[in-house]
């Protein structure tokens, strides 16, 4: 297991199959859906830990109707634009490795105080 005190990110890819610009990739911040959407993600445990973790997700609807449901089948991924967000995330997580500075939280946000408290081992994990 690898020790999470050496773990130097997270991202996480959240619905990259629906939906997306046909042309080119949008990365946007939505001001009321993205903070909420952190904790409802898979990364939340290892931002909880300290972690600096991400969501990358398409579309605009941060759910999609059958979201999980009977309806949510293979057949609704977009294939081409999923490769294409693979190719843009790729790309990053290549910078990330290659920097000679780890990723840290924001400490302008204030909604970060809790993961950077986390991080450094100043409280407990909630």
């Amino acid at each position: 297991m690898f020790p999470i005190g050496k773990t130097a990110a997270d991202l996480n890819l959240e619905q990259v199959g629906r939906a997306g610009a046909p042309l080119g990739i949008q990365v946007y911040r939505d001001a009321e859906a993205s903070d909420a959407y952190l904790t409802r993600s898979d990364n939340d445990a290892l931002a909880e830990q300290g972690v600096p973790a991400h969501t990358v997700r398409v579309g605009q609807a941060f759910d999609f109707p059958d979201y999980h449901g009977v309806g949510d089948e293979w057949q609704k991924i977009n294939y081409e634009n999923m490769a294409k967000v693979d190719r843009m995330v790729l790309l990053g997580l290549v910078d990330l490795a290659n920097s000679e500075k780890a990723p840290e939280w924001n400490a302008q946000n204030p909604k970060t105080e809790h993961f950077r408290a986390a991080r450094a081992g100043n409280i407990t994990v909630r």
